[in-house]
């Protein structure tokens, strides 16, 4: 509810912003071409190729883990390229052989002790006109080595696609080091200043369009109608999936074991490699508190980041399996413990009720280590299969399904909507990353650009900023263009995503974790927790951009040589200011002018409570901050504790919410 004097501080806002008229609220323009089953069955194989070329980077991960190099250079076209710093790999075989010789010993495998793993994620793909090629940015995180020789490595990829012979594979695959070291001195850049990475794409529009629009007439099908709803039908169940897997991860991080057993099927099978089998939800729950009752306590970390997850659906869509990577940060600051793991999951999950729920759940732990001393994996937990190869596999064969009722016209309708909620999963996914990106690298006007024009972004420890040239700048200081100086302090990591999208694939919402790795410079790094609980996207005029963005941060922070086991100094923020209405002109020149926040960050009550800069004594590390999330149970419905489906700041200024503007509101 919103008091008369906090809506007294917000009218000279509203006044600004309702003299844009209202859109009318329509899934496609009145005159928009009638598809047929040509441009629907193009429209089918466009989006499926971002879901491969992402697939081929999960895939390199795990195959990369442990050490099957054939497969690895099975991903790539014959004449395929690999560089990796200065070193330059030409062609399938030789790059199969160049990993096996540098981290396999000359062998198939890894050496005993050794970890290979490399967490690649916060993908943004963009897929060419002609629906043939695509490139892709991806950060890369890796532990790697054991013992003695345990090591660290970051870096960015900048990688190129074709689909070749009908099958996507990896063309051109680029990582460009950027920090890393021995364990025990943490990481720090590999140069001073860090060069700036190249972008693939030419502009903030193109960041936000993964699927641009095709070229010509579609050419003749040979696809039925039938088959093209089961394939649509197979895409919006990937995206149910990995809702589901990550959803989990989120409660595993805040021992939310009532939430987590709601996700299993009455006869759900937890199994943990080396310490035993427990079935059913009494049984799961005894495994689950082997970390201790339910809810963090002062001082615990309990972190689980997903990487690499793949999906792989059943024939008949009503199995999926699930493989990914684990990395746990794990502690107790009143002990000063301060753990990293490793662990491998290779998940079933079935479709009961309309729901996708876990029928197994195996978790396979690789390692564990002290924050600052080298791992030792362990070789004795190695999951028995891997999903289908990407490039060499075969998809599982669909089985016959009831024909939908209706007429063709209007199944190819419902086929398009369909459709568009898994491009929009995507697209909500790749302006996320784009964000990411361009924060990373300093490129505040192009950070701006990509928001909506009613877009809203909160600013921690200050408030919220409306509209691009408002987003546009450095927290609490003026307009600031892109930097154009290299070098980065640290990588805003934003994964794990639990995307919601609206009915007609306009508009989603999106849970994604904030995984903060801090570069050194001649210093041991750091690392920092967060969450962007609720971010908001829509389609504006062909593009994905961003609607609102909220960032509960820092959950945990964390330094070499103690890590999360030790306090951190105090990080003292900047004065909060006061809201303020835009200026009635803005000055053209960059710099000439400094923004407050339209709506303080104090002004959001109990939402921001804990927070620095909101209300209430501040909470830092050991501390617990409250967890909010935009979703309920996906299996069970049961409402979090701390519950918030609007953008984080439409309460108190509810002309933000994306209705008002002629956007059906993705659920809840």
């Amino acid at each position: 509810m919103v008091t008369r004097r906090k809506t007294l501080q917000l009218a000279c806002v509203c006044v600004a912003l309702s003299a844009t008229p209202l859109a009318l609220r329509v899934a496609r323009a009145a005159d928009s071409p009638v598809s047929t089953v040509d441009t629907l069955a193009r429209n089918v194989e466009r989006a499926e190729a971002i879901r491969a070329v992402k697939n081929l980077q999960y895939a390199y991960s795990q195959y990369a883990q442990f050490g099957r190099w054939a497969d690895l250079g099975a991903l790539f076209t014959e004449d395929g390229q690999a560089i990796y710093g200065n070193d330059e790999i030409k062609g399938r075989a030789a790059i199969t052989q160049y990993h096996t010789s540098t981290f396999g010993g000359g062998k198939a495998g890894l050496p005993p002790g050794v970890l290979n793993s490399h967490f690649v994620d916060v993908p943004l793909v963009n897929l060419s006109a002609d629906g043939n090629s695509a490139k892709a940015r991806w950060y890369g995180f890796s532990m790697l080595g054991g013992g003695a020789t345990a090591r660290w490595d970051s870096g960015t990829f900048q990688n190129e696609y074709v689909k070749d012979d009908g099958v996507w594979k990896i063309s051109r695959l680029h990582y460009y080091p950027q920090f890393g070291g021995l364990v025990e001195k943490g990481w720090e850049a590999y140069s001073n200043p860090l060069p700036r990475v190249p972008y693939h794409f030419k502009s903030e529009d193109e960041s936000g369009t993964p699927i641009p629009p095709p070229v010509g007439p579609a050419p003749k099908t040979t696809a039925t109608l039938g088959s093209l709803e089961q394939r649509i039908d197979t895409l919006n169940a990937e995206d149910q999936a990995r809702n589901l897997q990550n959803a989990y991860g989120y409660y595993i991080d805040r021992k939310m074991w009532d939430d987590v057993i709601d996700l299993f099927t009455p006869d759900g099978v937890l199994d943990i490699g080396g310490v035993g089998t427990y079935e059913g939800p009494a049984n799961i729950r005894r495994a689950l508190e082997r970390d201790g009752p339910a809810g963090l306590k002062q001082g615990q970390l309990n972190d689980h980041p997903l990487f690499d997850t793949l999906i792989e659906i059943a024939a008949g869509g009503g199995e999926a399996r699930v493989r990914g990577l684990d990395l746990g940060m794990l502690g107790d600051f009143a002990s000063g413990r301060a753990q990293w793991s490793v662990s491998v999951f290779v998940n079933r999950f079935v479709k009961q009720d309309g729901a996708w729920k876990i029928r197994e759940m195996r978790v396979f732990p690789l390692a564990k280590n002290d924050y600052a001393q080298g791992w030792m994996a362990n070789a004795g937990n190695v999951p028995p299969a891997f999903l289908s190869h990407p490039v060499t596999g075969k998809r599982p064969a669909a089985t016959a399904a009831a024909a939908p009722s209706g007429t063709s016209e209007a199944r190819i309708a419902e086929a398009e909507r369909k459709l568009a909620m898994s491009m929009a999963y995507d697209g909500a996914v790749n302006i996320t990353s784009a964000y990411t990106h361009y924060i990373d690298d300093s490129q505040w006007t192009s950070m701006g650009a990509i928001f909506a024009e009613h877009g809203n972004k909160h600013v921690p420890f200050n408030g919220y900023y409306i509209g691009p040239e408002r987003i546009a700048h450095r927290p609490g200081a003026q307009v600031a263009p892109n930097g154009n100086a290299p070098g980065r302090g640290g990588w805003h990591w934003l994964m794990q995503p639990v995307v919601t999208v609206a009915s007609d694939g306009r508009s989603a919402k999106m849970r994604t974790r904030l995984f903060h790795p801090a570069v050194g410079f001649n210093v041991g790094g750091g690392i920092e927790g967060g969450m962007y609980p609720n971010n908001q996207a829509v389609l504006e005029k062909g593009a994905w951009k961003l609607w609102s963005l909220t960032i509960d941060e820092p959950y945990f922070s964390a330094a070499w040589p103690n890590g999360w086991g030790r306090p951190m100094p105090v990080r003292q923020p900047p004065t909060p200011r006061p809201a303020a209405a835009p200026a009635a002109a803005v000055p053209t020149i960059p710099g000439s002018v400094i923004y407050p926040p339209n709506v303080a960050q104090g002004l959001l009550g109990k939402r921001m409570e804990g927070f620095v800069g909101g209300t209430g004594d501040a909470i830092r590390w050991p501390g617990i901050l409250n967890m909010w999330f935009h979703y309920k149970n996906p299996v069970s419905g049961r409402v979090p504790e701390y519950y918030w489906p609007n953008c984080g700041v439409c309460e108190y200024a509810p002309y933000l919410s994306m209705e008002k503007y002629g956007y059906l509101l993705p659920p809840s």
